[in-house]
């Protein structure tokens, strides 16, 4: 017999002016509500059991890891950046703290929920790193974050393929041999020396963190020799170097025992190692001096930085600032032959650092470049320059003023030729032109007083073309002077050497971009 359906639509009807809502929705609310709750409470008994007797398997699991390895003496922090501020929590209490630079390992976490892994310890005599992974939450007022210790890994600090993990899920111990980059990357935020300090019982007082150390260390054989004798104004540079076999420090650096000590005693065996290359390295065939000669133009050149301190002067190497006045004149005297010419070295120091101080320059670097612009004048002018000229900015200006350049005819026809596909470029305020002779190059060195001048057989040569950007208003009157090498604008100078201002600067841009060139400058 098939059970008839029940006509849901007609009782509708019959009663949809009668229906109870509030009753019915009461009926719902209510049904079984004593159950429920009971269930309830038991699913949240059986919570608290799991969740202690969770606890009890991390405290023991904890007991047993540090068995094996000494926990580091470090707290152990979590830097959490959130939209109300940076948060600091201490991993094993979860509470809120201020945060100790000197006694803190600090981890970073961008999320309020997320996983983290830590350096938790090491066995020293099994050379390893012991990592733990945590489960962390933070709550919504930023007091508290709670953690759930994970899996646990440990990595060799001598081998670069032993890494393990015990994955707590399993209870089983994996070997890992392709792990994941931020399992090495944890060693990154352990910026104390801990380890390297107990392993190799030295105090070893760089700025590389453990992951370096453990990099270096697997590339470099003397590390161990480094760690434990290099002074430490360089010992992370030589941590730094490739070597293949253990070799003495001052092998490494290529001089003697004696010369190596003495310089340790002298205080300058950074200037030594910033300068190796000079003293017993691949240039050393360009100055015939001793080691012990060495250390004494090191020691006078480190009384001369002391000078040009006070005086605010730049002495330093490169335009990013850094290296020593050593390094600054040591590059520009082998760089530029014509120098050697006229100067001996000593004799070099001592006029530029006492005319730098003395004319007014701001860097050492400054003076070098003029005097190497006056010296390449003199020499196309054939006449001998004045080479300890008191007055180095006035002598320079003179002579690019009066830098006259006998042109054989064919040679300024090639000057002219290498412009003769040039159109000048124009910008709504702005216009690039191309001198059309030789003694365009003169004036606008003369008036622009930088020396310009001298470029006039790079051009014939083929070496460079120089452009002029003027005013479309006064095109008749310099402004900028701009060099074109290898396809890009790479020097840019207005009067008395001066940089462009910033609508000059991208009016050149503009120019740059139109003729496809590159911006160097």
């Amino acid at each position: 017999m098939i059970e008839e359906k029940r006509n849901y639509l007609k009782e509708f009807y019959d009663k949809k002016d009668n229906i109870n809502y509030e009753e019915i929705l009461r009926k719902t609310n209510n049904a079984n509500e004593n159950e429920i709750n009971t269930i309830k409470k038991e699913i949240a008994k059986i919570q608290n059991i799991l969740n202690e007797k969770t606890n009890e398997l991390h405290i023991e699991l904890d007991k047993s890891y540090q068995g094996s390895y000494t926990p580091t003496n470090k707290r152990i922090v979590l830097r959490y950046n959130g939209r109300s501020g940076t948060f600091y929590f201490d991993l094993q209490s979860g509470a809120r703290i201020i945060p100790d630079g000197e006694n803190d390992t600090i981890y970073h976490i961008d999320t309020k929920v997320g996983q983290v892994r830590v350096v938790v310890g090491y066995s020293y005599e099994n050379a390893l790193i012991f990592v733990k992974g945590y489960k962390y939450s933070v709550n919504n007022d930023n007091t508290l974050i709670k953690t759930t210790p994970q899996n646990t890994y440990t990595i060799s600090f001598m081998k670069d393929d032993k890494l393990y993990e015990f994955n707590l899920r399993t209870n089983c111990i994996n070997r890992c041999d392709n792990y994941n980059y931020s399992i090495s990357s944890v060693l990154s935020s352990v910026k104390d020396n801990e380890f390297v300090n107990e392993f190799y019982n030295t105090d070893y007082k760089g700025k590389l963190s453990l992951y370096d150390l453990r990099r270096k260390n697997l590339k470099n054989k003397s590390f161990e020799i480094i760690i434990k004798q290099a002074p430490t104004e360089i010992v992370d540079e030589l941590l730094d170097l490739k070597i293949d076999e253990p070799t003495p420090i001052h092998k490494i650096l290529g001089i003697t025992i004696d010369t190596y000590k003495s310089a340790i005693q002298r205080g300058i065996i950074k200037y030594v190692y910033d300068n190796k290359e000079y003293i017993n390295g691949k240039h050393k065939d360009k100055f015939n001096k001793t080691e012990s000669e060495w250390l004494d133009l090191i020691e006078e050149l480190k009384q001369y930085e002391e000078d040009l301190e006070f005086y605010k002067i730049d002495y330093k190497y490169s335009y990013y600032h850094y290296g020593s006045l050593l390094n600054t004149i040591l590059d520009t005297y082998t760089s530029h032959h014509y120098l050697k010419e006229y100067y001996t070295l000593g004799k070099l120091i001592n006029y530029v650092v006492n005319e730098t101080i003395n004319q007014g320059y701001t860097s050492v670097r400054s003076f070098l470049n003029e005097l190497g612009d006056y010296i390449v004048m003199c020499r196309g002018l054939g006449v001998k320059p004045t080479l300890y000229s008191s007055y180095l900015k006035q002598t320079h200006d003179i002579t690019s003023r009066n830098y006259q350049i006998k042109v054989e005819s064919e040679k300024e026809e090639m000057f002219s030729g290498r412009y003769k596909d040039f159109k000048p470029y124009k910008t709504d305020k702005y216009i690039v032109i191309a001198p059309k002779e030789t003694k365009d190059l003169q004036e606008e060195g003369s008036r622009l007083n930088h020396c310009v001048a001298s470029y006039i057989k790079r051009v014939i040569d083929g070496q460079c073309l120089i452009y002029f950007l003027r005013k479309q208003d006064k095109e008749e009157e310099s402004l900028i002077t701009l060099e074109v090498k290898d396809n890009a604008i790479v020097q840019v100078k207005g009067s008395h050497n001066r940089r462009p201002s910033d609508e000059e600067r991208k009016a050149l841009e503009e120019f740059a971009k139109d003729r496809k060139l590159g911006v160097r400058f």
